[in-house]
């Protein structure tokens, strides 16, 4: 998905910078409905890094830091199939103990698809109005973990262009 779908929010939208500025993003804590079903949400960067913190990991905190991440314990967080060996040719390191299998997933960037074993890209509900990106008002965050490495960490894409996973969170 795109963010736009993922908010579900047309292009039109996205492109009044006001609307971004003003009524849509500019916090971590920002729980939006989006495609998601009744009663449930996008997470937001926060409630990423309290998913962190319940399996063991030491996070950042995310009103300190622009990108905070979450290091140990993500391992537990990761589906025990579907990852590539990592760039050394070393199996992936995933126990899934909490249930929450997460997947790595393909990314994209407009019409390319870039197939991927190593990475799980998931977004949050997190953006920020961005004054100083061609054609695109906002940058949303997302959630990204690597094969081989017990750590997730919070990066942002372009909105209008790149694709990722959504895992919703029950209200």
């Amino acid at each position: 998905y795109n963010f736009m779908s993922v908010m579900n929010l047309n292009t039109d939208e996205m492109m009044e910078g006001p609307f971004i500025k003003d009524t849509l993003f500019g916090t971590w804590e920002n729980p939006q409905q989006g495609i998601c079903p009744s009663g449930w949400h996008v997470p937001t960067v926060s409630e990423w890094m309290t998913l962190g913190k319940a399996v063991g990991a030491e996070c950042e905190d995310e009103n300190q830091t622009s990108f905070p991440d979450c290091s140990g314990g993500i391992v537990k967080l990761r589906s025990t199939c579907g990852w590539e060996y990592d760039s050394d040719g070393n199996e992936d390191i995933a126990t899934n103990e909490s249930g929450f299998a997460l997947l790595p997933v393909s990314n994209t960037d407009g019409p390319e698809l870039f197939p991927n074993g190593r990475r799980a890209y998931v977004w949050t509900s997190t953006a920020k109005y961005c004054n100083y990106c061609a054609n695109n008002q906002a940058l949303a965050y997302h959630i990204f973990a690597t094969t081989g490495k017990d750590w997730f960490r919070v990066d942002e894409g372009i909105l209008l262009v790149r694709g990722r996973s959504l895992r919703c969170v029950k209200d």
